[in-house]
């Protein structure tokens, strides 16, 4: 219609709210891996600022 292509408009619209759950959770799964491979150190300083982020 607008003579773009086909992966231009598949990077710029929303995708169904179905597949965007399923994306999330895999995001989730993934960032959660990622953070169970942290050291302690890293950890404590991430909970630290999600609680000084909460205070705003």
């Amino acid at each position: 219609m607008f003579g773009c292509r086909p992966s231009f408009v598949s990077q710029v619209a929303a995708l169904p709210r179905s597949v965007r759950r399923v994306c999330a959770k895999r995001e989730e799964a993934r960032v959660g891996a990622v953070k169970a491979g942290w050291g302690e150190r890293k950890a404590t300083a991430r909970a630290i600022r999600e609680k000084r982020r909460m205070f705003w």
